[in-house]
């Protein structure tokens, strides 16, 4: 039993001075380590190649191809609400 009590105690302080080097890691940066290690792995959302900036292109193509149908549709005079009504 004393080993037991031994050990959480050693795990308790493992996390103590994880959350202290995290800490200290943060004060030196700025930033927070998920941020570092978004950073490192290049999904950081201030990359410019990351996942937003993929996700902002596709949502702007999406509205593009939309707004070219409904282009189209009022050239023939008929628009979206008249063909709801049918």
């Amino acid at each position: 039993m004393g080993r037991e009590r031994e050990g959480r105690s050693h795990q308790e302080r493992e996390k103590e001075s994880k959350a202290l080097r995290e800490r200290e890691r943060e004060s030196e940066t700025g930033s927070s380590g998920v941020e570092q290690k978004e950073k490192q792995n290049g999904n950081s959302s201030l990359n410019d190649n990351g996942r937003g900036e993929r996700n902002r292109n596709k949502l702007k193509n999406q509205a593009t191809r939309i707004m070219a149908v409904v282009d189209r549709e009022s050239e023939h005079g008929e628009s979206m609400e008249q063909k709801m009504k049918w």
